[in-house]
């Protein structure tokens, strides 16, 4: 749904918030238009679930990606785009404040039960596998430290 001319301002809107951090095909190469590409084919998917469903009034996503990225890669450069996007929602949204104390940002609000991210998809690997350095081993390691560095 968008929002427009006659539409209720005063409304509060319920946003779903989906980040994608990743390579390539999170970045859109390829694509002339980021609506084409990964990031805007997928918050489309989600708006048609979930507003769909009256459980969210739009959806509102944010796309970090890089070519030629490793999974490393991806936690050293994109995951600190993922926490600016969570202090910046913190911070404008009362949605993750308990008590006057911000939140991690990641954990449900006591009071309105909304994290400040709804949804995090990932996108690695590709790049691991083209290293000819790379290992089933080394993959393994980069991943689980990229995914213990989004929790």
């Amino acid at each position: 749904p968008v929002e427009g001319i006659g539409s209720k301002t005063h409304q509060k809107r319920k946003d779903f918030r989906l980040v994608l951090i990743g390579d390539s095909p999170v970045e859109g190469i390829g694509n002339k238009h980021h609506n084409h590409a990964l990031g805007g084919q997928t918050a489309q998917a989600f708006a048609n679930l979930v507003c769909s469903r009256g459980e969210f009034d739009r959806v509102r996503y944010w796309s970090y990606g890089r070519s030629g990225l490793t999974a490393r890669g991806i936690e050293e450069e994109m995951v600190p785009f993922l926490y600016r996007v969570v202090d910046d929602v913190r911070y404008y949204s009362p949605i993750s404040r308990t008590g006057g104390h911000a939140t991690d940002g990641m954990d449900n609000d006591s009071s309105s039960e909304q994290p400040a991210i709804h949804a995090i998809i990932l996108l690695c690997g590709v790049n691991n596998v083209l290293d000819p350095l790379s290992t089933t081993a080394s993959f393994h390691s980069e991943v689980r430290s990229l995914l213990k560095s989004i929790r």
